[in-house]
């Protein structure tokens, strides 16, 4: 838990009714929309977003991007493992709404285990439990004060030359997957493997950025955005700041081809979710999820939360964490008036729904790999590299 690393709780100065925190230094503050994207019976809403809203040309900033991004992860946390929260898992988006955190309930058919497909309706006064209100009182300032060590790229972007064998395994490792699992390699860097999805989500552009493999593997499993789990002598903010690079790859990304006008690219998201792994099916479906224990008392429902944490394992030594995978997706839609709309579940289950779904011409892929490849490490350089330190030292100066 963060609280292993962000040292003793603390509890932050009263706050303004209606948001449910807000920093004592920065310029963040979490709080319910009016109107909702799902009901509540589907998950909890939260937004993170600037208190005074900033202008509408601000929407891109990358540091107000990135703050907010930060923040959406000690609420995540929240919404996915608190005793007060029936969701067992929450997704992290930027979409319309702002920077927002979906709690996934399990007792929802219509929700578990699937994507956040967005409405637009009155919020539910659920979100008002004083419990969870209280807890993020208590929870965030101690993200809050880790934030000064959170420092991206901090030994540079490290992207890799496509023309390098490193490189160039990435490219092989991805075709040589089976269907629907090939995928196109964009761009590379230390950390990550940005990539076009061959058998996309929807009519548009679908990419994902991917945790390598090659890096991740001496960490422990990178399961969650929030993770603060790691292996042995891994310092536990490594999945924090990874998280968030990983976020500034996508938004980097998403001005780019918001910018350049060379594929249509509409209404796009940033989502960083696990909706579709099968871990998180009951397990009389092949999951891991004791229905039973889900409507149960309080207690019973975080004992569930705690079992499936990265790195838990049964008193037989046998892992019980839900086998998630941490990647961010960035969709955009091929038309102004079409939002991202998902299908509920993986092709194989939901044949119907995939109907429709064009993926990206060869021509327009090789556009997008040209455009990443000449500005995407520069971009990352000049906007995100140093980015939250060089806020704090802002900040202090």
């Amino acid at each position: 838990m963060a609280e292993a690393f962000l040292g003793e709780n603390e509890i932050s100065p009263k706050k303004e009714p209606g948001a449910f925190w807000e920093s004592s230094h920065y310029n963040i503050e979490v709080v319910v929309p009016t109107q909702t994207a799902l009901p509540a019976e589907e998950g909890l809403h939260f937004v993170i977003q600037p208190k005074d809203n900033g202008s509408r040309d601000e929407l891109d900033n990358p540091r107000r991007d990135l703050m907010t991004a930060y923040f959406a992860l000690p609420v995540a946390k929240i919404v996915a493992e608190s005793r007060f929260t029936q969701d067992f898992w929450a997704n992290i988006h930027k979409d319309r709404w702002g920077m927002s955190v979906y709690g996934r309930n399990p007792q929802a058919e219509s929700a578990w285990a699937k994507p956040v497909n967005k409405r637009s309706i009155p919020a539910d006064t659920l979100h008002q439990k004083g419990e969870l209100r209280e807890q993020m009182q208590r929870y965030l300032p101690l993200w809050e004060r880790n934030l000064s060590s959170v420092t991206l790229f901090e030994k540079g972007v490290e992207a890799l030359s496509p023309q390098s064998q490193e490189y160039q395994k990435e490219v092989n490792a991805y075709e040589k997957k089976p269907y629907p699992y090939k995928e196109d390699v964009l761009w590379v860097n230390n950390k990550f493997v940005l990539v076009n999805v061959r058998t996309p989500h929807l009519s548009g552009v679908h990419l994902v950025v991917h945790p390598r493999e090659t890096y991740w593997k001496g960490t422990g499993a990178f399961r969650r955005p929030w993770q603060t789990h790691s292996a042995p002598g891994v310092p536990e903010p490594e999945f924090m700041q990874a998280y968030l690079e990983a976020a500034g790859v996508l938004l980097a990304t998403q001005q780019i081809l918001k910018d350049s006008g060379q594929v249509p690219f509409f209404n796009p998201e940033t989502h960083f979710s696990g909706n579709w792994s099968k871990d998180l099916l009951p397990e009389d479906k092949g999951g891991r999820l004791d229905v039973a224990s889900i409507s149960d008392t309080d207690t019973k429902r975080k004992d569930e939360k705690r079992l499936h944490r990265p790195g838990t394992v049964d008193a037989q030594g046998d892992s019980t964490e839900f086998r998630t995978a941490m990647h961010g997706h960035l969709y955009a839609t091929s038309a102004p008036d079409k939002l991202v709309h998902l299908p509920s579940r993986p092709q194989a289950e939901v044949g119907a729904e995939w109907k429709g779904i064009t993926p990206l011409k060869s021509e327009e892929v090789d556009k997008i790999r040209a455009l990443l490849q000449q500005q995407l490490t520069m971009y990352l350089s000049i906007n995100c590299e140093g980015l939250l330190q060089k806020h704090n030292e802002d900040m202090l100066s």
